[in-house]
C-alpha cells in the first residue's frame, strides 16, 4: 500500500524519521499518530522543561508524521487543538507545535491560529458569566449569526460563506473595532 510505502521511503531517506522509534511504540497515543512520549524521552525534554532550558518545542515534520499541530503536555494540560498528554514529571505545561515543511507560513499562522482559540475557549469558558461569554462574542460571524458578527475565527471572517473565504467582499455588520476597547466598548 502506499502507506507502507511511504513508511519504508522515509525510514530510508531520512535518518531523523524512523518509524519504530517516531511511532511504534507501546506509548503512542493511538495508531498511525506520533509517539509524543518517545520524542520527549529520546530529547531529554522532560529535564530541559524542568531546568527552564527550554518552554516550548516547535517541530518541522513531513507530511502524513501523525504529529498534532498543537499538543498540551504537562501536569494538567488542557485540549490544545488536541487531547492533552499527562506528564506528571513536569513541573509546568508547555506546547509542542509542529508544522508541515511543505506548507506555507500561511498554515503555520492557522496552527498557532487553533492553539490561541483553544485556550482562549478553555479561559472563558470557566467564567462564570450568562448567555455567551466575550471569547464567544468576539468570534461571532455572519454565517452562523447574521447581524451579530464579531471577529470571526481561524477559518472564518465576519463575513465569509464558507471556511477560508477571506476575498469575499460582500460587506457585514460586525463589531471586530469595538474590541479594539476591549473591556471597554
Amino acid at each position: 500500500t502506499f502507506y507502507e510505502y511511504f513508511q519504508k521511503a522515509c525510514s530510508e531517506r531520512w535518518d531523523w524519521w524512523s518509524w519504530n522509534g517516531w511511532h511504534a511504540h507501546e506509548n503512542n497515543q493511538a495508531s498511525g499518530l506520533a509517539d509524543y512520549r518517545w520524542i520527549i524521552n529520546n530529547n531529554n525534554l522532560i529535564s530541559r522543561l524542568n531546568s527552564g532550558e527550554i518552554d516550548e518545542v516547535f517541530i518541522f515534520a513531513q507530511p502524513f508524521s501523525g504529529m498534532y499541530e498543537s499538543l498540551m503536555i504537562g501536569p494538567n494540560p488542557i485540549w490544545c487543538n488536541s487531547d492533552p498528554l499527562v506528564i506528571t514529571e513536569l513541573n509546568k505545561n508547555f506546547i509542542i507545535m509542529s508544522f508541515n515543511y511543505e506548507r506555507g507560513v500561511d498554515c503555520m499562522l492557522e496552527n498557532f491560529g487553533h492553539r490561541v482559540e483553544s485556550i482562549l475557549s478553555y479561559v472563558f469558558s470557566n467564567k462564570d458569566i450568562e448567555g455567551i461569554n466575550y471569547w464567544e462574542k468576539f468570534t461571532l460571524y455572519d454565517k452562523t449569526a447574521p447581524g451579530e458578527s464579531g471577529c470571526g475565527n481561524v477559518h472564518f471572517a465576519p463575513n465569509s460563506e464558507s471556511d477560508y473565504d477571506w476575498g469575499n467582499s460582500r460587506y457585514v455588520y460586525s463589531t471586530c473595532d469595538d474590541w479594539l476597547r476591549y473591556p471597554n466598548f
